[in-house]
């Protein structure tokens, strides 16, 4: 396509790929664009965003897994404190039941 754009609508154009640009590597990264339009104003570079973009999405994965893991380890460990107290209720239970066992024997 050899198209010549006329120059007075030259900027309009250069807006519209620049919004492209920014809205494609905040739906590709999950971020929203102006975090993007945010993180292009202190760089230099489109090439530094992408980078930076990229280092976020990698960080926030990581952020993820570790706060997943630490649910699942405090789920574990509420459920074995639960599991523990159980125990405990049913031998205090227990204990119960022999002394009144032991009540009505020696009866």
């Amino acid at each position: 396509m050899d198209v010549n754009i006329h120059k007075c609508n030259f900027m309009h154009f250069v807006h519209i790929g620049f919004a492209t640009s920014i809205m494609y590597l905040a739906e590709q990264h999950g971020f929203q664009e102006i975090i993007i339009q945010n993180i292009y104003k202190q760089l230099e570079t489109y090439v530094e965003v992408m980078d930076v973009v990229e280092a976020m999405q990698d960080a926030a994965e990581e952020r993820v897994v570790a706060e997943i893991l630490k649910r699942q380890e405090d789920r574990v460990e509420e459920e074995d404190k639960e599991d523990k107290e159980d125990k405990d209720k049913v031998k205090e239970e227990d204990g119960m039941k022999e002394k009144e066992d032991a009540v009505k024997e020696e009866e």
